[in-house]
């Protein structure tokens, strides 16, 4: 019987304890949730009814401010509610005082109302002390049992009160009050069932009830009072939330008589089973209980993440629009204060775009541009020389710069200084053009009127580009081993530059880093030290991991050194040797 008892003992505080750990977890989700919705409060109301069968209602009561009492009673007896919550007020009349409208989560839906709405708890002594520990000492507390009847069938309850604060203050600040309504012989029969095959005769007494009538027995059909029976009995008393409860068990005449003979094969077979329900008991309350609080922080954190998602969200946006809009009108700026006009183009060079400086260039409006042939503009001999320009530019996929002849007002010819780049799709097609124009007229005229003793000097070293192609054939007279590496310098790096500008759209820069470490040392061999030079920082860009648009400039760079010295070269050699130079270069 001691074994028994035990095993019954540890069942009731089990269970106990995952109840009060439930009611404690909802109270939690509803500190954080903010303003709590009807739906929301029945959702989880719904998951607790559905694990517990014994819980007979769970209700949410929100503190109603003092000042607001009477007029939500009237808009309640106006509204005539027909479900019913229970909530809290701080009326200084009543005390506390609970009233009954909205959120209110039964498993009998079909069952009327006990009160009608409106009624005041506090006239309920019980009722009214558990409310006020509950919320002084800011723990669950009990009431003792009560009667409640549903289709004239009477039902022992006890209620569960436990007060919801403001989570996000440092004051207790009551925010309402959870109640909880437990059906006392579905909860006692739940933990003790598997041990009811013992046929030991127990009951359960609450300390707090003084008039000693059990709140359950069993056998049903026997009261024994165990706690004043001379029989041979085993006491433990067991904690429920604020009260404490008596387990009694009593080995009475009709037990003794009846099971004496088979009583330790009974305790043995009862110990066993006992052990593996508590065992499945406790392991599904706790995974009940951690799979409520893991859900209730995940769902915390979920919220969390997308607020802060969202705010970065409408943060970024702002950020971008508010760039965007800065670079377009300093776009805009810049062309309303330039003297130079900017066009685009279509694949058969027709206009398609046009600032509004081309009025100064050729007296007609952008409008009117639009349609009409950018090589119509242009002098008959370089209309060709821009047309194959452009053609040369969109292999490269890089800019061009030319000096042409255009048409002006009253069919005056101008000079103009264009650059221009064509204009690709997401593909790799070119869609069109996009250039510049600038009037350099008056610079043309100004070259035109100089004497023709004034020297044009091409660089500091050399003078003129002829005076270099002198000076390179001087040195390949002088010295045959230089001439034979210029020849090596020619035939080995005539394909360089294009196999280099092909890798670097590519995106394969690596492909070609033997290429242009022979060309940096071969050009330091001849004395190019800037070819050089800038070959080595080529191959190395990729190794550092260099932006495109620098490996772009240095691959501009070097082309802008290495085709002019490759024509000097290749002139030298011709000027020296015409026919050896025909005969490589053939």
């Amino acid at each position: 019987m001691r074994l028994v008892t035990q095993q019954r003992a540890l069942a009731l505080t089990d269970r106990t304890s995952s109840r009060l750990a439930s009611l404690q977890t909802l109270r939690s989700q509803i500190e954080h949730s903010g303003n709590l919705s009807p739906a929301a409060f029945k959702n989880q109301a719904e998951i607790l009814l559905a694990f517990f069968p014994e819980i007979e209602s769970i209700e949410w009561a929100p503190k109603i401010k003092s000042g607001s009492l009477d007029s939500f009673e009237r808009r309640l007896q106006q509204t005539q509610a027909k479900t019913t919550q229970l909530t809290l007020s701080d009326s200084e009349s009543s005390g506390i005082a609970f009233h009954l409208p909205i959120e209110y989560q039964h498993r009998h839906k079909h069952l009327p109302l006990q009160h009608p709405p409106g009624f005041d708890l506090i006239r309920e002594a019980q009722w009214r002390d558990a409310i006020r520990s509950a919320i002084d000492r800011n723990m669950i507390t009990s009431t003792r049992r009560y009667l409640a009847f549903a289709e004239d069938h009477p039902t022992d309850l006890i209620r569960l009160f436990l007060p919801v604060f403001q989570a996000d203050t440092s004051q207790n600040q009551l925010r309402g009050l959870l109640s909880l309504e437990l059906n006392v012989k579905r909860f006692i029969e739940q933990a003790t069932q598997s041990n009811l095959a013992q046929a030991v005769p127990f009951e359960v007494y609450d300390n707090e009830d003084h008039n000693k009538i059990p709140l359950y027995h069993w056998p049903p059909a026997e009261i024994f009072s165990g706690l004043d029976s001379p029989l041979e009995h085993k006491t433990v008393v067991l904690p429920f939330a604020d009260h404490e409860w008596t387990l009694v068990n009593v080995a009475t005449p009709a037990f003794i008589q009846k099971y004496q003979n088979r009583l330790p094969i009974w305790l043995f077979v009862a110990s066993l089973l006992c052990t593996i329900a508590v065992y499945v008991i406790v392991r599904i309350t706790q995974s009940l209980a951690e799979r409520l609080h893991e859900e209730s922080n995940d769902r915390c954190w979920q919220l969390e993440q997308s607020n802060k998602a969202l705010s970065n969200k409408m943060i970024e946006k702002g950020t971008f629009e508010n760039a965007l809009r800065e670079s377009q009108d300093r776009l805009h700026d810049f062309i309303r204060i330039s003297d130079d006009y900017f066009w685009e183009l279509d694949t058969n060079h027709h206009f398609t775009y046009v600032s509004k400086q081309i009025v100064q260039f050729t007296g007609f409006p952008p409008t009117a541009m639009i349609g009409s042939s950018f090589l119509d503009m242009l002098h008959e001999e370089d209309s060709n020389s821009f047309r194959q320009a452009l053609e040369k530019a969109i292999p490269k996929k890089r800019k061009i710069a030319i000096e042409l002849r255009c048409k002006g007002h009253h069919n005056h010819w101008r000079w103009e200084k264009i650059n221009v780049r064509p204009m690709f799709s997401t593909e790799g097609h070119c869609i069109g053009f996009r250039g510049i124009s600038q009037d350099i007229t008056d610079t043309k005229d100004e070259l035109e009127l100089l004497p023709e003793t004034e020297p044009l000097l091409a660089n500091e070293s050399y003078g003129s580009a002829q005076q270099a192609i002198n000076s390179v054939a001087d040195q390949i007279t002088s010295d045959r081993r230089f001439a034979q590496k210029l020849e090596n310098f020619i035939h080995r790096h005539k394909a360089t530059l294009d196999k280099t500008r092909e890798a670097f759209f590519r995106e394969a820069l690596p492909e070609v880093a033997h290429e242009l470490a022979a060309l940096h040392e071969d050009a330091a061999e001849i004395g190019a030290d800037k070819i050089s030079e800038l070959a080595g920082e080529l191959k190395e860009s990729h190794y550092k991991q260099a932006h495109r648009e620098e490996q772009e400039r240095l691959i501009e760079q070097l082309e802008s050194h290495l085709e002019p010295m490759m024509d000097n070269i290749n002139q030298s050699l011709h000027r020296q040797n015409p026919g050896s130079a025909g005969q490589k270069q053939a």
